[in-house]
């Protein structure tokens, strides 16, 4: 038996109508991804379209991910409010109110994925794998990447 999964990577400029396009491929996807950086996670998450689109993904049950600063979309939604959360320190307080906040390099949480930066862009993509595929498959991808088993 194959499995398949599919992962929407939410772009840093977004200049496509997402929220018409992904009802086309909604069940497509089992995770949104949203990238770091301040700006481009401001950006993001004054997105009306992206935070329909990230509402809708985890309404449905499917991996809402984010990493650094690219957390604020996931406030920006109102998703998992008062749940576990992490993200880069430049945006903690922003998050703190309203969530768990949480020091720990990747959190999850009913369906949230949340990393701290780049330094756990290894762990994050990992857990992800884990998440949709299993422990198996996270374990098959290290070894071939070669990854320290202290990650």
């Amino acid at each position: 038996m194959k499995i398949t999964r599919s992962v929407i990577v939410v772009l840093r400029l977004c200049r496509i109508n997402l929220y018409q396009i992904f009802p086309i491929l909604f069940d497509i996807y089992d995770v949104i991804v949203i990238p770091g950086g301040l700006n481009a996670a401001k950006a993001i998450s004054s997105n009306p379209e992206v935070q329909k689109l990230l509402a809708s993904m985890h309404q449905a049950g499917k991996f809402v991910a984010a990493i650094c600063a690219g957390t604020l979309a996931i406030k920006s939604a109102n998703i998992n409010k008062g749940g576990k959360i992490t993200s880069h320190p430049i945006v903690k307080a922003d998050l703190e109110n309203e969530y768990s906040y949480q020091e720990d390099r990747v959190v999850v949480d009913n369906k949230v994925v949340t990393s701290r930066g780049p330094g756990t862009a290894l762990l994050f993509a990992l857990t992800i794998v884990e998440l949709l595929l299993g422990e198996e498959k996270r374990n098959e991808v290290s070894n071939h990447m070669i990854v320290a088993s202290i990650l």
